[in-house]
């Protein structure tokens, strides 16, 4: 009797084809990539350890360096931001105490100098616009107000900051400051808060101006003292 025929059977599989090798120029453009990342991270680590230190201007430039290597790492940017404004402030700083030391001495020109030094690094405080701006108050009236008003609007709350602005507005009303002036200048001096702006407005209004010069000085000195 025949036996059934065997299913023959099945060829081996061939071999798995070799996997294609990149071409030189993409592999080499890999392994920059992979240098370049770890590069930024070496960099990013030094900025953070000089960050954490409080060493912030060393670290703006450490974390200036990740960020050549790895421009869109969030993280980096990140904190690169909070050094460079921390270092801004650190610098400003510097530079008022400088300015303070040249007003000791009654060297004002190289005291102003240093005082716009400071405010270039735009800090958070007013200080730095306020001390400029009485230095130029005598010579520089209009550079002054400026001043005062980028003093007072760093801390709006600060009252010699918005007494200065009040009372040099108040001393354009001798040049014939329009009405509107008339209402900022009481507002700064903080006198709306006793009841008087409009006594102040009808008697700056009405009154010479060597008695609307008086009138102003005497109501800023009554805000002092109650202050």
């Amino acid at each position: 009797e025949l036996l059934p025929a065997q299913p023959a059977a099945a060829a081996p599989a061939p071999p798995p084809a070799p996997k294609p090798q990149p071409p030189a120029a993409v592999e080499r453009l890999r392994q920059q990539l992979v240098g370049q990342f770890a590069r930024a991270r070496s960099y990013f680590e030094a900025g953070k350890a000089d960050f954490d230190a409080g060493r912030y201007a060393k670290a703006e430039g450490g974390l200036y360096l990740a960020l050549q290597f790895d421009p869109k790492n969030e993280t980096y940017i990140d904190l690169h931001k909070q050094a460079s404004e921390r270092a801004r402030e650190g610098r400003a700083k510097g530079f008022i105490t400088l300015a303070q030391q040249e007003e000791s001495y009654q060297r004002v020109k190289e005291a102003v100098a240093l005082y716009q030094k400071a405010v270039e690094c735009d800090p958070p405080e007013g200080l730095a616009w306020f001390r400029l701006a009485q230095l130029l108050r005598a010579d520089d009236p209009r550079g002054a107000l400026a001043n005062y008003r980028k003093a007072t609007a760093k801390e709006p709350r600060n009252v010699a900051y918005r007494t200065a602005l009040g009372e040099l507005r108040a001393l354009r009303l001798q040049f014939g400051t329009p009405h509107v002036e008339l209402s900022l200048a009481a507002s700064e001096l903080g006198l709306r808060h006793f009841g008087r702006s409009d006594a102040l407005i009808r008697n700056v209004e009405t009154g010479t101006a060597f008695e609307r010069d008086v009138f102003l000085q005497v109501n800023a000195r009554i805000l002092r003292a109650r202050l």
